[in-house]
């Protein structure tokens, strides 16, 4: 079984609308190509979502949970998250807004 590559703070992961998710708090104690691991238990906020409710009302994406997360790797006792990784994107007012997307990420290092 090949792994995943193995997210950081420099992989490009978008809503399902296009705004960018950021990590808030990553853990710096593991790093991936000279960048800090992202941990599915870090806190993660949407910047620039175009998202807008059917009455027209802006409702952007706000902040992502994860689902789903490396199975067997971890960082600092946290499970670390990988390119097949789940993430759901929601708004402030607490609707589900779709996975997220992972559109970038390093290459050369994999995890199961």
């Amino acid at each position: 079984m090949m792994g995943s590559p193995i997210l950081t703070t420099a992989s490009t992961i978008l809503c399902p609308h296009g705004g960018r998710v950021v990590p808030t708090s990553p853990d710096g104690r593991a790093l991936a190509m000279g960048q800090p691991t992202l941990a599915a238990t870090g806190s993660f906020v949407v910047t620039g979502c175009p998202h807008a409710a059917p009455d027209g009302r802006p409702d952007p994406c706000a902040t992502v949970h994860w689902v789903s997360s490396g199975s067997r790797v971890r960082a600092g006792g946290l499970p670390i998250l990988t390119q097949i990784s789940q993430g759901v994107a929601t708004s402030a007012r607490g609707t589900a807004a779709g996975t997220v997307m992972i559109a970038e990420t390093q290459s050369r290092i994999a995890a199961e």
